[in-house]
């Protein structure tokens, strides 16, 4: 017991942290090719709004031209890769203006980064470039600084989508038309690619894991550049061909899976600049908005605020017998306007943080510089989160054990 009191002496002064962001339910998008006064950023929701988010120059941004987007897994921060240098930063929002803008690290080649996700430890992990030149790239989340290889697909074609399932698994997304898998191993680091599947038509855009429903299976939705009625594809996890899906879109640029709605989110390119909605069960689309009437230049990426309610997320999640120092960061989301709790669960019971979520539905904690005494165990600690509902019921997340190992 005795070392983990470096983490308990951390804990018991902690407060919450509440943030100033995209909104629950609603999408941030990134555009490059900008047309005047769109800055490379704009927030959209469901209801048919779509603002753009001024201030990302001002702010310190070397470039408009935002070529992809994530929003933390952790806290209130949006990640952007921008298309016309190496570099990945992040940023906040208020409202629909820039308020902090940090760089944050280089990819080591001018090739531009294409995606973005995050792994175990919710470190940032970009794709970008072919062959020796190119691949999966790893950021330090606390440190920043060059991004480290961590695999790739040999070959001449590029890696130009990238998406992550809840095992961990990475899916990339290949400008010829195939999707490999990078298999988590217990560690933290990555199997060598193997090929998941292939769709009809070569020309990658954007990749996302669509968890089993019920109905579906696990699977990956999968956008090209081809024409209306070849450029949308669903791919069974497991591995397997890509499937078209008739509807009519096309200019498709990325796709996101939104886990609130079950259904997918995609930002368009062709005639007008378009936000949307597409049905998983019938593949049928529906335009939530367009983006700057229709003329905001080359929509390029978007992701959804959409965290399950009272999932607790835990980085680093992997110590692999490492004493720090680390920065623990524990996160939660409940329905805005709520009174949401992180917390220990085990082997004591502590309140971590409490507070009324704010419209993003977001509550993290932080407690940066822990160093143990010595190697713990896996599942020494265990964090939970939970809510309280529109009744004032308690609803409780799942426990997760920390560390995973």
């Amino acid at each position: 017991m005795n070392r983990l009191f470096p983490v308990v002496s951390a804990l018991l002064g902690t407060t919450a942290l509440l943030s100033a962001q995209v909104p629950y339910g609603s999408s941030v998008i990134g555009v490059i090719a900008n047309v005047a006064p769109g800055e490379g950023l704009f927030l959209a929701d469901r209801a048919g709004g779509n603002v753009a988010v001024t201030g990302l120059l001002a702010a310190g941004s070397a470039t408009s031209n935002v070529n992809a987007v994530a929003l933390d897994p952790i806290d209130d921060r949006v990640w952007i890769a921008t298309s016309s240098n190496n570099q990945l930063n992040w940023l906040r929002i208020t409202g629909s203006t820039v308020s902090q803008f940090q760089q944050f690290g280089t990819a080591g080649t001018t090739t531009s980064i294409a995606a973005i996700t995050f792994d175990a430890n919710a470190n940032p992990i970009v794709c970008f470039g072919t062959g020796a030149t190119g691949g999966l790239f790893r950021f330090d989340r606390t440190l920043g600084g060059a991004g480290v290889l961590i695999g790739g697909v040999p070959g001449t074609t590029a890696h130009n989508a990238i998406c992550r399932d809840p095992a961990g698994n990475l899916y990339a997304g290949m400008f010829n038309g195939q999707v490999h898998v990078f298999l988590q191993n217990p560690d933290g680091t990555y199997q060598a690619p193997t090929l998941v599947g292939t769709t009809a038509t070569a020309s990658i855009s954007g990749i996302a894991f669509a968890p089993a429903d019920g109905v579906n299976p696990d699977e990956l939705w999968i956008t090209t550049f081809g024409a209306a009625g070849n450029q949308l594809f669903r791919m069974p996890a497991a591995g397997g061909a890509g499937v078209a899906v008739a509807n009519s879109l096309a200019g498709c640029n990325w796709i996101d899976y939104d886990r609130s709605q079950n259904d997918l989110l995609v930002a368009t390119q062709a005639g007008l600049d378009r936000f949307m909605q597409v049905d998983r069960s019938t593949g049928l689309d529906t335009q939530l908005s367009q983006i700057q009437a229709g003329n905001a230049g080359v929509p390029a990426s978007n992701d959804c605020n959409d965290a399950a309610f009272a999932a607790t997320r835990v980085a680093p999640m992997i110590l692999n017998g490492a004493v720090g120092p680390f920065d623990l960061e524990i996160g939660t989301s409940a329905p805005p306007g709520t009174l949401a709790v992180v917390g220990v669960g085990a082997p004591f019971v502590s309140i971590l943080g409490v507070a009324v979520v704010g419209a993003d539905g977001r509550l993290n904690v932080s407690f940066p510089g822990i160093t143990l005494a010595g190697p713990i165990a896996p599942g020494t600690l265990t964090f939970l989160a939970a809510y309280f509902d529109a009744s004032f019921n308690l609803v409780v997340g799942a426990p997760v054990a920390w560390p995973a190992l």
